[in-house]
């Protein structure tokens, strides 16, 4: 097929190109004005698995490293966590949460609701070739996703320092 051939069947069906090109842009456009805007950040922490723990005195092995990560990165996402977060920020008190908690009527008790919505927005990474762990949170406003995800990594260290006190 040469170039002349194929600008003949472009012209031939330019009223379906130019068709499926405006309803892309409408589409595209419709759901710009539907999707509510969503914005992500980020908090890190360093997990120090070549240091020996000064409490035990334990150092993790390089083959156990990838499950002691994986195990931070699930707690990072568990209720304990999310919910210390909740509370630090004061989600708790907040009347448009406990509004849509009641609209929703929901069967699980205030506290778990707003963990189980924060625990859905939050994501947790690891960063290639490192020990850092990055927490990512989405909410609509970027001061809220920001807020959250410090509280998520404030929650956590807390959190595991007192699971070593312990």
């Amino acid at each position: 097929m040469s170039l002349f051939q194929f600008l003949r069947i472009l012209w031939a069906h330019r009223l379906l190109t130019l068709g499926i090109t405006v309803g892309s842009v409408v589409g595209a456009f419709v759901v710009l004005l539907l999707v509510p805007p969503s914005y992500t950040a980020s908090s890190r922490v360093m997990l120090n698995t070549m240091k020996p723990d000064p409490v035990t005195g334990e150092v993790i092995s390089t083959r156990e490293s990838r499950t002691y990560i994986a195990t931070q990165s699930e707690l990072i996402k568990d209720y304990g966590v999310a919910g210390k977060a909740v509370e630090n920020l004061g989600w708790l008190s907040d009347p448009d949460l406990n509004r849509e908690y009641r609209a929703a009527k929901p069967p699980v008790e205030f506290w778990r609701w707003v963990a189980q919505r924060v625990m859905a927005r939050t994501d947790v990474s690891v960063v290639p070739l490192t020990n850092i762990l990055e927490i990512s949170y989405r909410a609509e406003t970027p001061a809220q996703a920001k807020a959250m995800a410090d509280a998520l990594r404030d929650a956590y260290v807390d959190s595991v320092l007192e699971t070593r006190r312990r």
